[in-house]
C-alpha cells in the first residue's frame, strides 16, 4: 500500500523505533513506555512549505510535541497526521 497524501498544510509521520524496553535492570511494560517524538517525514502536503518555513521532504527527521497531531492506523501501519506549523525542529543525523 502506498503512503496516504496530505492535504493543505499537513505533513504524515511515522514514528522512528526506538528501544527503550530496559533502563539499566529495571524492564519497562510495553503500555508504560513513552512514545517517541522523533519522527520520519512520510509525505508533505502542498501547502506546508508556506511562509518561509523549513524544507520538508519525504525521509527528513523531525520533532514534534508531545500531544501534537491526531494518530491513525492506515493499512496496518500507524501513521501521525499533524500540521507542519505543529513541527518543532529537523533532527540531524
Amino acid at each position: 500500500m502506498t503512503t496516504p497524501r496530505p492535504l493543505h498544510d499537513r505533513v504524515i509521520l511515522r514514528r522512528v523505533t526506538v528501544d527503550t524496553a530496559q533502563i539499566g535492570s529495571i524492564v519497562i511494560p510495553e503500555n508504560r513506555r513513552e512514545k517517541t517524538q522523533i519522527m520520519r517525514v512520510m509525505a508533505v502536503g502542498p501547502d506546508a512549505y508556506k511562509r518561509g518555513r523549513a524544507p520538508l521532504r519525504a525521509g527528513s527527521r523531525v520533532l514534534i510535541g508531545r500531544q501534537a497531531g491526531t494518530d491513525v492506523k492506515i493499512g496496518g501501519i500507524e501513521y501521525v497526521i499533524v500540521r507542519a506549523s505543529d513541527l518543532l525542529a529537523l533532527v540531524m543525523a
